[in-house]
């Protein structure tokens, strides 16, 4: 089962209904049917198949408000959904889209987190450091470990936003770094990473995750 799916669309999706589109679903378990489904974090919707009078088929919502739904489903596995249909709300109607796909995301297994020669060292701990690929937490986000230091690469949620750290403990929100609001699971694209030193939080606009192994997404 793929720990990590996204749901994209290509070039000539019309955009009757965005909601989901873009978004990275972590895989959860499996229902009261034995069916796997997966969850995305910020938005509350889940990639869940259901069987209704007219077979099974895959669908993505919140459980309350109609947003995507497949062609009939015969398999355990979402990237074989075909003919996605939006619900357009204007419309009270299901538009068939041909241009969406789920797609298993390839975790990267180790990134590295580098600054470049603009750091003011600040604070160098994590700094030049690889972090292995460890598993996704209990929200369902993945997070990475350094072996040496013990600090973790994670994403943890405070009273505002979804803020990815580097720290060593993966349930506080207190760490060495942490970036600006992070939406996705992947993060190399997280930016303006701060660094605390002591005392306050220091902007270091020349540091970065990278993966170290491949592209992050396959």
């Amino acid at each position: 089962v793929c720990d990590l799916v996204s749901f994209g669309a290509g070039s000539d999706y019309s955009g009757a209904n965005s909601q989901g589109i873009g978004d990275y679903y972590s895989y959860v378990g499996l229902d009261s049917e034995g069916e796997p489904y997966w969850r995305q974090s910020s938005s509350g919707y889940f990639l869940y198949k259901y069987t209704d009078s007219h077979g099974e088929a895959w669908y993505i919502d919140d459980h309350d408000t109609n947003c995507w739904g497949s062609s009939t489903s015969v398999t355990n596995d979402p990237t074989e959904a075909f003919n996605w249909h939006v619900f357009d709300t204007g419309a009270d109607a299901w538009i068939e889209q041909s241009d969406v796909l789920v797609t298993c995301v390839n975790v990267c297994d180790l990134v590295s987190f580098g600054a470049g020669s603009d750091y003011s060292g600040a604070n160098s701990q994590g700094i030049g450091d690889y972090y292995s690929y460890v598993g996704l937490d209990s929200e369902g986000e993945p997070y990475w470990r350094q072996s040496s230091s013990g600090y973790f690469l994670y994403k943890y949620t405070d009273s505002h936003n979804k803020i990815w750290y580097i720290g060593d403990d993966i349930t506080s929100g207190l760490g060495w770094w942490a970036s600006d609001t992070s939406v996705t699971n992947n993060p190399t694209e997280a930016s303006n990473w701060k660094v605390w030193d002591g005392s306050a939080w220091i902007e270091q606009s020349d540091v970065s995750v990278a993966c170290a192994n491949g592209d992050f997404v396959s």
